[in-house]
């Protein structure tokens, strides 16, 4: 296992593999990772949130899928085309 540090920073593909590692087994504690990022500073949520906003961006724009995420994609879409219809965009500010 990979320690970091403030002189080791994760960067992007560390995070991604460690959240994908997270959620790779049906036992993952979602509701305490919720819990826990609720309690984070109120900036840094809407930071989350952008990046969320992002990927589920990202999703609806992918053309090749399969019954695997098949739902990702599709729910994606909708979520993308409710917020575009009521936001006129997916942008988040950061204040």
């Amino acid at each position: 296992m990979t320690t970091y540090s403030a002189s080791h920073p994760p960067n992007a593909k560390d995070i991604a593999n460690i959240l994908t590692d997270f959620v790779n087994n049906y036992g993952c504690n979602t509701e305490e990772f919720v819990s826990n990022m609720l309690t984070q500073h109120r900036t840094l949520q809407q930071s989350v949130f952008r990046l969320m906003l992002n990927m589920i961006d990202a999703w609806s724009r992918e053309k090749l899928y399969d019954l695997r995420n098949e739902q990702t994609i599709l729910m994606c879409r909708d979520i993308k085309e409710l917020i575009e219809k009521k936001y006129n965009n997916m942008y988040v500010s950061l204040i």
